[in-house]
């Protein structure tokens, strides 16, 4: 699976991940579009403040898990979501897939249980 992300390593941090925001977005469009992501109600630019929200997470977080993170996450995401539509119980499941695809991880299944749906 191609992912938009590297990792570079410079003098002030020895690991650090770099994420092609643009290209991670049309992903999840496109996703969002084949109905692969199901968040019902959802408009585009609530989809995209999410997925902002959880690449910036990450991108501070990285080499935590995301159960390590997810309360951090879920209060960053409170503060800066403004007056989106989606509610966490329904965008937290596009976060944790956010996450495994930038670990490299398989989607869990458990995701598709919740009101955001990952196909």
């Amino acid at each position: 699976m191609w992912h938009s992300t590297r990792t570079r390593q410079s003098q002030e941090n020895p690991l650090a991940q770099v994420v092609d925001i643009e290209s991670e977005l049309k992903y999840w469009q496109s996703q969002q579009s084949d109905g692969k992501l199901q968040l019902l109600g959802a408009t585009r630019d609530a989809l995209e403040n999410c997925i902002k929200i959880g690449y910036d997470t990450y991108l501070l977080n990285h080499r935590q898990s995301f159960d390590e993170v997810q309360p951090t996450l879920q209060a960053r995401y409170h503060k800066y979501r403004a007056d989106d539509l989606i509610a966490w119980q329904n965008a937290q499941p596009v976060m944790q897939a956010i996450w495994q695809r930038l670990k490299g991880e398989p989607a869990q299944s458990q995701a598709s249980q919740r009101a955001g749906r990952w196909m």
